[in-house]
């Protein structure tokens, strides 16, 4: 399944028959779809910014396989929170994970979520300003 706007440039093409692209769609609807998935991609090489997306998998605790560049910014580390994989080396990646015992998936999805929770929520993130500030 394909979520969000980046479908909208595929309009008009047949995917295949094993693909679903949704366009924009509800949050609930994101939570839903990332509770039963086997894993997220993040095949990004460009763009700006952080993808903010990584979290939203992260804290569903799904598996993840991401580009270096797909997951700047986010203070994560290949092959311990995500499985890296260039653009071209996507579908190795893809089978490892969908080989990966189930233990080996866990410790990827719990140490991200762990991740997340320590140092990327409002809570832990106000608690470093307030440290910088002399006030924590």
């Amino acid at each position: 399944m394909c979520l969000g706007s980046v479908g909208l440039a595929l309009a008009g093409v047949k995917a295949p028959d094993n693909v679903e692209l949704t366009g924009p769609f509800a949050p609930e609807f994101k939570r839903a779809v990332l509770s039963v998935a086997d894993m997220a991609l993040n095949p990004v090489d460009i763009g700006s910014g952080t993808n903010l997306k990584m979290l939203d998998y992260f804290a569903a605790g799904t598996p993840v396989v991401s580009t270096a560049f797909g997951a700047r910014g986010l203070g994560v580390r290949p092959e311990e929170h995500f499985v890296l994989a260039e653009p071209s080396r996507f579908s190795e990646a893809i089978d490892r994970v969908r080989c990966a015992q189930d233990a080996g998936l866990a410790r990827f999805t719990e140490a991200a979520r762990a991740h997340v929770a320590d140092e990327l929520t409002w809570p832990a993130i106000a608690n470093r300003v307030f440290a910088s500030l002399g006030r924590g």
